[in-house]
């Protein structure tokens, strides 16, 4: 009697710390997923410091554009002609760092190419 009441004690026990292992593990998935975002959000943050810290550049780029402008100021066009020239390439200038810099900065664009999008489907898929 006390041998069997010794074997389904040690069932229980193993059914018990089989159940809390697989809680212990789904647990542990979910807090490293959140780790793991909370790192791509401050690789994110610190990318847009970046970016905002890089718009310092921006002066670089109007000594280019004043280039350009004492460029123009010297070939023999007429003004309407230099001024739509510098006009056109004012707006492709923008038009593409625009584009450029709110394509870098998206917070879909950094999901994906951390996978922290599937690193947080994996950890909740048995939930």
């Amino acid at each position: 009697m006390n041998r069997v009441f010794k074997i389904l004690l040690c069932l229980l026990d193993a059914l018990l710390l089989n159940r809390y292992k697989d809680l212990s593990v789904g647990l542990l998935k979910i807090k490293a997923a959140t780790c793991y975002v909370k790192g791509v959000i401050g690789a994110r943050r610190l990318f847009v410091s970046a970016v905002l810290l890089s718009c310092l550049l921006l002066l670089l780029a109007v000594g280019f554009v004043l280039v350009h402008v004492g460029f123009f100021i010297w070939v023999p066009w007429s003004p309407k002609t230099k001024a739509l020239v510098i006009l056109a390439l004012g707006v492709v200038y923008m038009t593409v760092s625009s584009v450029l810099i709110l394509q870098r900065c998206s917070e879909r664009t950094w999901m994906k190419l951390s996978k922290a999008d599937s690193v947080l489907a994996a950890a909740l898929k048995n939930r």
